[in-house]
């Protein structure tokens, strides 16, 4: 029953152990660099110049590290996103992370 379903996972970690953190986080899926009509954007969000808006993501509150979960039911071939690019802002909007990861398919 799950097989037309997308899951996006990653972790977030806090570096200054000693504060709790909090912000919004967001993940791009790209496919390539170009054509930002095929990106998959999570949660979905309508990009400015390929970036999300600072206060669109999912909200977090972490100590150590949070792991954040994505569903995608809609029908989008997994096998086409080459990048995730990763975007952590601060409660006030600021921009704390940008980082692109390699998209890695675990079959069911």
């Amino acid at each position: 029953k799950d097989k037309n379903i997308l899951r996006v996972q990653y972790i977030i970690k806090n570096t200054d152990l000693n504060t709790k953190i909090a912000g919004y986080t967001v993940v791009i899926l790209k496919d390539n660099e170009v054509n930002q009509n095929e990106w998959l954007t999570l949660p979905s969000d309508n990009l400015i110049e390929g970036k999300p808006s600072e206060k669109a993501g999912q909200v977090f509150l972490i100590s150590n590290f949070r792991k954040i979960k994505f569903k995608v039911t809609e029908p989008t071939n997994p096998n086409r996103f080459k990048k995730a690019t990763v975007f952590v802002f601060s409660k006030k909007g600021e921009l704390l992370l940008e980082k692109d990861f390699p998209v890695l398919i675990k079959g069911l």
